[in-house]
């Protein structure tokens, strides 16, 4: 995989946890903020582990940043 790839992966993560932060923003209450932030931080883990394993020089903490995830 390339940077262009991991990315792409991280702006679809981004863009996932962003809609749900405005979502409950707005007040919609059928998915907990909370259970998407683990949802979403558990997944990032994982693909850092995966995407580490591809590529050893893969920058896990820049890719957990540019996921967005606390």
């Amino acid at each position: 995989m390339t940077k262009k790839d991991y990315e792409l992966i991280a702006k679809a993560v981004n863009f996932t946890l962003e809609y749900w932060r405005k979502e409950h923003a707005r007040g919609s209450t059928w998915v907990p903020l909370a259970h998407t932030d683990i949802v979403l931080g558990t997944l990032t883990v994982a693909l850092i582990q995966t995407l580490y394993n591809d590529n050893p020089f893969f920058d896990g903490k820049r890719f957990h940043d540019a996921c967005g995830v606390t």
